[in-house]
């Protein structure tokens, strides 16, 4: 039984060697998910994606500018007093 384990061990270091060994690289092929305005970095079986200096978010799903996304908040913050709020909410 000793040796049924040394061998799985010793297999299973391998296999893991020889998976880092075939790693593709998304990244440098493009065929990742990373979306605009953001960095693809590669990792061993998979890819991280990172949002770009001056932008905010999660690089896979969407990186936005980090002032528009203040202007925007600022707009809305000014204006959202001054909604009509009777015609949204008398139904």
């Amino acid at each position: 039984m000793q040796y049924i384990k040394q061998n799985h061990d010793a297999l299973i270091e391998n296999v893991n060697l020889f998976m880092f060994l075939l790693d593709i690289d998304e990244c440098e092929i493009g065929s990742h998910s990373c979306l605009e305005n953001s960095t693809c970095v590669n990792a061993a079986g998979s890819f991280r994606c990172f949002c770009n200096k001056g932008f905010t978010g999660d690089g896979s799903k969407g990186c936005y500018g980090i002032y528009v996304a203040k202007k925007l908040i600022e707009y809305l913050l000014k204006y959202a007093m001054s909604w009509p709020t009777e015609m949204y909410w008398n139904v």
